[in-house]
């Protein structure tokens, strides 16, 4: 779908989305898997003792009908048409850039540890 809305090559788009991609895949991996354990959980309950439903029941219901809404909003139309061209392309400079800062970001806690280090002074 994304690769139908560009006209040409995006090579910059391919590297955001990358870039997002794991990003977001982490934290899905992070905070995503507690609530399946928490499904598990639910089904265990299911199995030894009679629930009958209740508020947890009605927070899924709920969870699922947002989820149904947000699919359903007529700006998801906007998603299949083709984006016009856009004039700036990803430059390398700024490929290094963001390469520089990912290593710098990855080497140090929070991209913070090594210049508090170096500002003070023995």
């Amino acid at each position: 779908m994304i690769r139908g809305r560009i006209s040409g090559r995006d090579r910059a788009g391919l590297i955001d989305a990358a870039i997002i991609a794991t990003g977001l895949g982490l934290l899905s991996w992070t905070f995503l898997m507690k609530p399946i354990a928490a499904d598990i959980g639910y089904a265990v309950l299911n199995l030894v003792s009679s629930y009958e439903g209740g508020l947890v029941d009605a927070g899924w219901l709920l969870s699922y009908a947002i989820w149904g809404t947000a699919a359903l909003h007529p700006s998801m139309r906007s998603l299949s048409e083709v984006a016009p061209d856009r004039a700036t392309r990803f430059s390398h400079r700024r490929l290094v850039g963001r390469a520089a800062r990912a290593l710098y970001e990855a080497n140090t806690p929070a991209g913070t540890a090594s210049s508090s280090r170096a500002n003070q002074r023995p």
